[in-house]
């Protein structure tokens, strides 16, 4: 299992570089463990583990993570009511890409999930993303799987 310093570092450079408002990761540690839970929130990290929460210190180093360019949030446009989301082109696949990367680096069944603005402040766009499975968008109350 990968030290908790480095998933620390690791979710804190991808919520920086993304320019996520959340980042939340379910990391896998093997059949006989339940997954530990890390979230990053306004710069701030909790580590969940074995029904104990605690505040983490950002001591370690990242683990190497590819390329992120997000769109700006007046960028990303939901229509709720048309059930649309239009970005620029490429720009999901992209964040998706970058957090199936982030999903890869924890190993094993680890799920990333993030949160990032959109221009309806009520509806932000989250993906999540897990190795071998389709990208889960969320808007709102409304799901969708990306094709794999």
């Amino acid at each position: 299992m990968i030290p908790t310093e480095t998933v620390a570092a690791t979710v804190q450079d991808f919520a920086e570089r993304s320019q996520a408002d959340r980042v939340v990761v379910l990391v896998d540690r093997g059949d006989d463990r339940s997954a530990a839970m890390l979230e990053w929130v306004d710069g701030g990290l909790t580590w969940t583990a074995d029904d104990v929460t605690a505040m983490v210190d950002v001591l370690g180093v990242p683990l190497p993570l590819g390329d992120l360019r997000p769109p700006p949030a007046s960028a990303v446009h939901v229509h709720r009511e048309a059930g649309e989301l239009h970005a620029p082109i490429g720009a999901i696949g992209h964040l998706a890409d970058a957090l199936l990367d982030l999903a890869a680096a924890l190993g094993g069944r680890s799920v990333a999930s993030a949160e990032w603005p959109t221009d309806d402040p009520e509806v932000p766009l989250v993906l999540a993303a897990r190795i071998g499975e389709p990208v889960v968008v969320c808007l709102g109350d409304d799901e969708f799987e990306m094709p794999i």
